[in-house]
This record gives structure tokens, sequence and C-alpha cells, in this order.
């Protein structure tokens, strides 16, 4: 079916990769120069007229360009190189699966202990995530728990933070938008003494391993899994980092409540 998407500068690439996610790679875009925020009611008349129109009008018109195959992915067992860490972390940052900073390779054998901390099967499918609509399942959740540094008895909160993603209501495909804020993870209950969370002086600084890498995790998730990639589908402006998980000192709640 003839379409014309119309885009503002500066955001192809997204609107792009976007398509490619949502299952239309190559579908056609119209340009809107500039932006149409920053333009008069006259310059964004201009634009348009000169080139907008024109585009659309091609687009609706002629004939769609043959799209290519869309790029495979390794399925979940695949074992995706062998090497020694450094070639480990290269290979990852080369593909896009990293941040920036070492991960820990999600051997099988470490993926496997994670999984024996959830009484879900790996192939569970815990909802399915825009911009990118890959599914996210008990098996990706424990193969981005081992990158960012968790530890196995974290399956739990990381499962349920990933059901959270996935509800409509969170509004995953926003997470790239253009302020780039981030989302902080707030968690209570008796997991937080049980699993060595610091809920107490300097609560949202990083350095205590299930505060910081939990929050790690997130973001990760974020990236390999829902798509959000720096300058394509990851549109923030200036951006943030991941936010160090906020755990609750109940007691203290409970003598000031």
């Amino acid at each position: 079916m003839p379409s014309a998407s119309l885009v503002c500068e500066g955001f192809r690439s997204q609107a792009a990769t976007t398509a490619t996610g949502l299952g239309l790679p190559g579908l056609p875009t119209a340009l809107v120069p500039g932006h149409v925020d920053v333009q008069s009611a006259d310059e964004l008349r201009q634009n348009v007229a000169a080139v907008t129109v024109d585009a659309v009008i091609r687009n609706l018109t002629e004939a769609v360009a043959e799209v290519g195959n869309a790029v495979v992915e390794p399925a979940p067992s695949d074992i995706v190189i062998e090497g020694n860490l450094d070639e480990v972390n290269r290979f990852f940052y080369e593909n896009d699966w990293s941040d920036g900073l070492p991960i820990v390779p999600p051997t099988p054998e470490r993926v496997g202990e994670f999984l024996r901390w959830s009484p879900l099967p790996a192939e569970t499918e815990l909802g399915v995530l825009l911009p990118d609509q890959r599914r996210a399942t008990v098996w990706n959740v424990a193969v981005n728990g081992v990158m960012a540094g968790c530890r196995p008895e974290y399956m739990p909160i990381l499962v349920a933070l990933i059901e959270a993603m996935a509800d409509p209501r969170y509004g995953v495909e926003h997470s790239g938008n253009t302020p780039g804020a981030e989302t902080l993870i707030i968690l209570n209950g008796p997991l937080i003494k049980e699993l060595g969370f610091n809920y107490e002086q300097g609560a949202l600084r990083d350095g205590i391993q299930a505060n910081t890498t939990i929050g790690r995790f997130w973001r990760l998730y974020l990236r390999n899994v829902a798509g959000f990639l720096h300058h394509r589908t990851d549109k923030g402006t200036f951006g943030n980092t991941w936010r160090v998980v906020l755990a609750e000192n109940e007691e203290v709640l409970r003598r000031i409540s």
C-alpha cells in the first residue's frame, strides 16, 4: 500500500531503524527540513512546499524500492564467539551489545545459574518491546543480567522489572525520546536485606553490587532487547546514564510515618 511518513531532519535514521524493528524495512519517508518546533509558520510552509510535497507525491506514485532481507540475529542458544575476555568484550561492543563498559560473558553455564533462580521456563515470553519488537523472555533477562554483573539470586527482581517494562502503561517506546530521562527503580521488602542492597547513607551512589548492577541491567536491556541505540532509535538530546537502584529503608519509614 503506498504511503509517505513525514520525518523531520535529524530523525531519518531513527525512522529507518524503527520501521525495520516494526517489520517494515524501507518504509518510504518524506523529509521535513529542519524541525517544526523551531520554524515560523512561513518557514514551515515554504520548506514543506519546496521539499516535502514532492517527496510525498513520489512515495505515493512511484514503485517502492525492493526491500532487503532483515538482519538475522543469533538464536538464544547460539555461541556467538569463543575467545578471551578482551576478545569477547570487543566483539560485543562492535555489535552494539554493550554499554561501553566491560561485560561479563554470558556463557551457557552462567546463564543456566540465573535460570535456576526463576520458576518460569527459559522460553517464557514476558512481552514484546518496542521499537524493535523483540520478545522479552526469561532467557534474555538472564543473559543481560549476567552481562550487567548481577548475581543469580537477583533473577526474580530482574524478571519483575522486565514485566514492568513490557507493561503498556510504562510506555517503553518513549525511552529514546528527546529529554533522555532515565527510569529510577525503587525496591522495598525483605529482599533488600537478604540480597545486600544499600538502603542507608549514599542510597543512590554506585559501589554496592545489587543497587549498581540491577540499575545497569535495566539500561542494557533497553539497548539489547528493546533496541534503543545511540544515533538511531535513542534520540535523547543529552541523555543520562543508568540509575542506581533506590532501596527503601522500611524501618525508618515506619518510624516517621
